[in-house]
């Protein structure tokens, strides 16, 4: 039989070949869904005048608004004992037939540039899993998908078949099943696909049906094959075909059928306008690109998972740039804090586990903040550091708002495509994503303000119920003093925001500015300040700003409120909250909190009670669960073993009488060699 519209049928079980060819750069593929072929599929047959039949793809070939276009018909084996033949060995089957050239010496359908696939029920299930296993192969094209009545999460009507699947052994049929594993993991994938622009020229539509199979007007059976939940997954709102079922839904009868006139709507809008398609696709990113493509530029925003190699590979160069106003970079990162994004992101990594993972950022954050804190005033804003929790990932760069390399991370393993993207980059829908990107700042005034207020907060709450220490501050406030709260209560405030691990205050360090007098009824302590404590013992010391032991000794001048940070044996106790101003204060010391670092800051009086020093950085790595630089782990196992462990006992108890001796001993024991 013949359609009254041009093209011979294909025979009954005959799949993947040629309905029309030719020169052209764009082929609209149909594929058929299960226990249906290429003929009947898509052939609307009128049994009271076959003139009146009509074959969809015939009728798309003469309808003159899409240009002539070739035309495949592809397919897959399918029947009710095709047995274990499920949805990969249906793809495989599929893309081979594109992929090859057919016996008349035609070229294969992937051989054109702009490929269409019309898709129905289990057809566009078999056409998503080929697009996302052979992704290579199509991020050069441009890319139609129209899903019709595609159960992509299943269909209900396949449960109620179970039992005749299993009798079969039909693992296709098996897999429609609603809310089924592979076609769950395919959703994933697909949609993976999708939100990484990994396809890059992939533009596509879904549809379904209206009514169930057997339609009657005055006792409607209101269940459907697909429904819309299934049916649209993907390209926003689904289509509902007016007076269809999921049969009669491809097969047009006219150009007036709707699903005509939504493949006719979809070629004229997405298919004709033009493609923003990378420029240049890479196979891998190597990093000396990126340090070549930065000697041209004068603006970096870059979208990074840690790439901590290249920073460190790097810094001096980016330094150089930076103090020299020659370029100008914002770099976001993953939110290490956010357990659920870094447990999906280490699925990308075979040797991470989720808190090295997490730390790993952190480490970059550190460096980034290091390397800020090391430039000038009028400088600083040429470096700014962001995190963000979005998901799925990917890396950019955004070149001077001229170019853009994009590159999507997935499941897959082996080297991942860079898309180059140049100007004009408005419309182009990676650009917008990353333009857009919600973040939140790691250097900007309004971060800051927020980790002050915390600290103040926090303070606040100190002072409640003890009323000797308010009563002081109050007084010194009111005699023109500057207090400043300092060091350890500074640094765990900073934690407990940073890695959401409440500590409570040991003791509170205070340095007051502008008075001699910090404090007549107290004591001494050993480090030339003076302490005392609260109502509930906690213990203060509190210095004046010139008394303060690096500058009592000269060690750092001039005996400055901008110097203060310097003071500290450690780096990450050189923070201070100025109460006047309310601002937080040591940008080196938040560097090593983020990292979780003990690292040295001034090492000039470590000659001064060396064993206490040695414990102090002990204390710090065991109770915070912070990395000992390995300077600091060579001066603990130097100082250990000079002093032996009485010695170290006495000189630690000197400090902290309150500690006991056997836990001493266990720190000497575990840290003598490390």
């Amino acid at each position: 039989m013949t359609s009254d519209l041009s093209g011979p049928l294909p025979k009954p079980k005959q799949n993947n070949l040629w309905f029309h060819y030719n020169s052209s750069e764009s082929v609209i593929v149909f594929l058929h869904g299960i226990f249906s072929d290429s003929r009947s599929c898509w052939l609307h047959e009128d049994r009271m005048n076959s003139a009146r039949s009509v074959y969809w793809p015939a009728l798309i070939k003469s309808d003159r608004r899409f240009g002539d276009p070739s035309i495949y018909l592809a397919g897959f084996y399918t029947d009710l004992d095709a047995g274990p033949y499920e949805i990969r060995n249906c793809a495989d089957e599929v893309f081979r037939a594109l992929d090859r050239e057919d016996a008349e010496g035609r070229p294969s359908p992937m051989s054109k540039s702009n490929i269409v696939f019309v898709c129905h029920s289990t057809g566009g299930i078999v056409a998503r899993y080929l697009l996302e296993v052979n992704e290579t192969r199509f991020v050069a094209k441009k890319l139609g998908l129209i899903l019709i009545a595609s159960p992509s999460y299943g269909s209900k009507w396949s449960d109620r078949l179970d039992l005749l699947a299993k009798l079969y052994n039909q693992q296709l049929g098996i897999q429609l099943q609603w809310g089924n594993w592979s076609l769950r993991d395919l959703d994933a994938r697909f949609k993976d696909l999708l939100y990484q622009h990994r396809l890059p020229g992939l533009r596509g539509i879904e549809a379904h049906e209206n009514h169930f199979i057997f339609h009657r007007r005055w006792l409607p059976n209101k269940s459907l094959v697909v429904t819309e939940e299934s049916a649209g997954r993907y390209f926003g709102a689904p289509v509902l075909l007016r007076n269809t079922n999921h049969f009669t839904c491809v097969k047009p009868d006219s150009e007036r059928h709707p699903a005509h006139e939504l493949i006719v709507d979809f070629w004229t809008k997405d298919m004709t306008k033009p493609l923003m398609h990378p420029n240049v696709i890479l196979g891998s990113f190597a990093p000396e690109y990126l340090k070549v493509r930065l000697e041209h530029a004068r603006r970096l925003r870059m979208l990074v998972m840690r790439s901590n190699h290249w920073f460190e590979a790097h810094q001096e160069w980016l330094m150089q740039r930076l103090m020299e106003g020659k370029l100008a970079i914002e770099i976001l990162l993953p939110e290490p804090s956010n357990d659920n994004l870094i447990t999906q992101l280490r699925s990308m990594y075979a040797d991470l586990t989720s808190s090295a993972l997490a730390q790993s950022i952190r480490a970059v954050i550190a460096r980034l903040l290091l390397m800020r804190a090391a430039l000038p005033a009028d400088r600083k804003d040429t470096l700014r550091i962001a995190t963000h929790e979005y998901y799925p990932p990917y890396s950019a760069y955004l070149f001077d708002e001229d170019e853009l390399w994009y590159i999507p991370y997935h499941r897959k393993v082996g080297q991942l495509p860079v898309f180059v993207y140049s100007k004009p980059l408005n419309g182009l829908a990676v650009y917008e994503d990353f333009r857009t990107l919600p973040v939140w700042p790691l250097t900007d005034d309004a971060w800051k303000r927020r980790l002050a207020t915390h600290i103040h907060s926090r303070f606040k709450e100190l002072l409640v119920d003890r009323s000797s220490l308010d009563t002081w501050l109050k007084q010194s406030r009111q005699r023109g003093a500057k207090v400043i709260v300092f060091g350890g209560f500074v640094r765990d405030s900073i934690h407990a925001f940073v890695h959401s691990q409440h500590l409570d205050p040991r003791d509170l360090d205070l340095v007051v500015d502008s008075i001699a007098d910090t404090r007549s009824d107290g004591i001494q302590n050993h480090f030339g300040g003076i302490k005392w404590e609260t109502e509930d013992g906690l213990r203060v010391d509190c210095w004046d700003l010139a008394a303060t032991y690096a500058f009592r000794r000269a060690l750092i001048s001039p005996a400055t409120l901008e110097n203060l940070s310097r003071t500290t044996v450690y780096r990450l106790n050189g923070c201070y909250l100025d109460l006047d101003d309310g601002m937080l204060y040591g940008e080196e010391a938040i560097a090593d909190i983020f990292a979780r670092r003990v690292a040295f800051n001034c090492k000039d009086y470590l000659d001064t009670f060396p064993a206490y020093q040695a414990f102090r950085a002990i204390d710090l790595a065991d109770r915070l669960c912070y990395e000992l630089d390995d300077e600091v782990k060579e001066f603990i196992s130097q100082t250990l073993r000079a002093a032996g462990p009485r010695h170290f006992e006495q000189q630690v108890r000197e400090h902290r009488p309150n500690l006991d001796a056997n836990f001493l001993r266990a720190c000497f024991d575990r840290y003598i060699n490390i």
